[in-house]
């Protein structure tokens, strides 16, 4: 959804915990792959955002989660340089009750502040990991390319966290005659308006 809002959820089974940043540095980037935890496809954000995964860092008090950025054009270049980002985190029962009450939220245009409503706890970004796991420079992407990598948040999720909801502000893109401009991005994909993990 225009505006950007990430929902994931952790749980004890769902969500890896590794003791040091996970990947670890390697020679090469490998690519992202496996069954996504969330798709969307935001014409009007003119990006795709498909995240993979959610691993707890035990030992550093944050987690990571791994996903691909993907400009598709709609709206020119998509540059993160400036980005601010919060992860709100839903136990079960938020998760449900904002599960039954989105479409009707979505609707009237309140389900950001429906989501707010419930007090969900919530996780400041820190910084971005390339694919191997190593320090990067936040995206900046012409049409056509892609990013996959890692947002790193502070703050270690609740044991019974279910959901996240990730919200992404100020993402720069181009405007008619040079200008500059920024919107939101928040995952409300229709039918899921969070990303849930899946157990293992």
């Amino acid at each position: 959804m225009f505006l950007l809002t990430l929902s994931l959820a952790a749980l004890a089974l769902g969500c890896r915990t590794v003791e040091e940043p996970e990947p670890g540095p390697t020679n090469t980037a490998p690519a992202f792959t496996g069954t996504p935890l969330y798709r969307e496809v935001c014409s009007s954000c003119g990006a795709t955002f498909t995240v993979y995964e959610v691993v707890q860092v035990a030992n550093r008090d944050r987690f990571q989660i791994r996903l691909r950025i993907e400009n598709t054009g709609q709206r020119g270049r998509q540059d993160f340089s400036a980005i601010s980002s919060v992860a709100y985190g839903l136990d079960p029962t938020l998760t449900e009750t904002f599960r039954t009450s989105f479409e009707r939220e979505q609707r009237r245009g309140t389900a950001m502040q429906f989501l707010m409503g419930l007090r969900p706890p919530f996780h400041t970004f820190s910084h971005f990991l390339d694919a191997r796991g190593s320090p990067s420079t936040p995206p900046d992407l012409k049409v056509g390319e892609s990013w996959q990598g890692w947002l790193v948040y502070n703050g270690p999720l609740s044991p019974d966290t279910r959901a996240l909801v990730l919200h992404i502000q100020s993402i720069e893109t181009d405007a008619p005659g040079g200008m500059r401009a920024d919107y939101g991005w928040i995952s409300f994909a229709p039918g899921l308006p969070f990303i849930p993990f899946a157990p293992r």
